[in-house]
């Protein structure tokens, strides 16, 4: 079960180097990750997006169209409230029909540092979610991301990904969905 928590700051609106915003980028690796898995055989998939504020767009769910509807509808705004988004995947993590065999993942991206809170309730956030066995991986985008910081939130280091341009990020999703079967790290 993966829970894609996304930055949609007013920061991923700047654009890469290939002349894309940097959310578009994002949500079309994070489109090309979902395809890596098995919704047919009950891999599920949540949205979280966060700036200022957090928000749920869609539940654990294996219906492929409203993962990426999800994906495509993603709002910006000012802010980049790493804390809420992490709490809100831990909500999505918790409820009922989770498939309680399957792995609960996050994968976090962000290009920026957190604002609007204090470093320590991002790692506090990150701590309760890997204490529940939620394994995190982050994804840092551009030059801004706080690259130790981005550690403490996955709490291993081969679970962060740095680049400093969206161009590279399907590769990346596409090597932390290749990693999920076996990754018991």
């Amino acid at each position: 079960d993966v829970v894609l928590v996304v930055d949609s700051s007013d920061s991923m609106l700047d654009l890469t180097r290939a002349g894309r915003r940097k959310l578009d980028a994002a949500v079309e690796a994070a489109l090309g990750s979902v395809d890596l898995l098995d919704l047919n055989a009950g891999d599920a998939t949540a949205v979280v997006s966060f700036n200022g504020r957090v928000e749920l767009h869609l539940p654990l769910s294996r219906d492929i169209g409203a993962i990426r509807a999800a994906l495509l509808a993603l709002p910006q705004a000012s802010g980049t409230r790493i804390d809420l988004g992490l709490e809100m995947a831990a909500t999505a993590l918790c409820v009922p029909q989770r498939n309680t065999a399957n792995r609960p993942v996050v994968i976090l991206l962000t290009d920026g540092r957190p604002s609007g809170t204090g470093r320590a309730d991002v790692v506090e956030r990150a701590e309760a979610l890997r204490r529940q066995g939620v394994t995190v991986f982050g994804i840092g985008l551009g030059l801004d991301v706080d690259s130790d910081l981005m550690q403490e939130i996955t709490g291993h280091p081969a679970r962060v990904f740095l680049t400093p341009d969206g161009e590279d990020l399907g590769r990346i999703y596409e090597e932390i969905a290749r990693s999920l079967p076996c990754d018991d790290a």
